[in-house]
């Protein structure tokens, strides 16, 4: 069984509300142009279908981190 792309951002979304309770955060690094190097806000976290700037649809996807918080004992 495939999961969809879109099924995934939600899971990420998911996670990233649950590490909040274990002290956990979770880093979003935005979607960047492959072309022109346009980097996408980083609160979106789905992948863009199209460049803004250059219009080109080569996108890297925004990666996720989950790491401890800085404010954790």
């Amino acid at each position: 069984m495939k999961t969809r792309e879109r099924d995934v951002y939600e899971h990420i979304l998911h996670i990233a509300l649950s590490s909040r309770r274990r002290g956990e955060v979770v880093v979003i690094f935005p979607a960047k142009c492959e072309e022109c190097g346009f980097a996408f806000e980083p609160e979106k976290v789905r992948k863009p279908g199209r460049c803004p700037v250059c219009h080109s649809t080569k996108i890297d996807g925004p990666r996720f981190l989950v790491r401890e918080s800085e404010w954790s004992p």
